[in-house]
């Protein structure tokens, strides 16, 4: 999906604090995405160290979304000249219907614009809640990519 910066319209503010985490923070951060896309059990390692390698990545900016000071959700960015690519978005289950990807969103496309980037865009799954959000914040789908993925068997 993407949206060009230029037609943004930052939205009314929401009650929802965004903001970018410190650097001390990294571990909170990882484990809010980690725990937003496992979902019901415990993330494994791997999936800590994967956003945290997120968090410190070059020119990767994180987010951190608190309802009433409780990590809610996270994501990050990455800017490359102008365009900046959104990923890593995952919203607590606790914390879902109740605009923390929205409040992520706008809060991603108002940085974007203020560093000068002209286009924002993020990869989600086809007919998810996340695609829905996108468009809903003004992004529209560039291409559908299929993936096929065939189940193991043991032989």
């Amino acid at each position: 999906l993407f949206q060009e910066l230029s037609s943004f319209h930052p939205a009314s503010p929401t009650q929802l604090t965004v903001r970018i985490p410190e650097s001390h923070e990294a571990d909170t951060w990882a484990r809010v995405l980690a725990l937003g896309f496992v979902e019901t059990a415990e993330p494994v390692p791997a999936m800590i160290e994967v956003a945290l390698t997120m968090f410190h990545m070059t020119n990767s900016v994180p987010f951190l979304v608190e309802v009433e000071e409780q990590p809610a959700g996270g994501g990050a960015m990455a800017i490359f000249d102008r365009p900046a690519d959104f990923y890593g978005q995952a919203t607590l289950p606790t914390f879902r219907r109740r605009g923390v990807q929205a409040a992520l969103l706008q809060a991603s496309l108002v940085y974007a614009a203020a560093q000068g980037c002209e286009i924002a865009m993020g990869t989600t799954m086809c007919g998810t809640t996340s695609q829905h959000n996108f468009e809903r914040q003004g992004f529209r789908i560039a291409y559908t990519r299929i993936k096929l993925m065939r189940e193991w068997l043991p032989e």
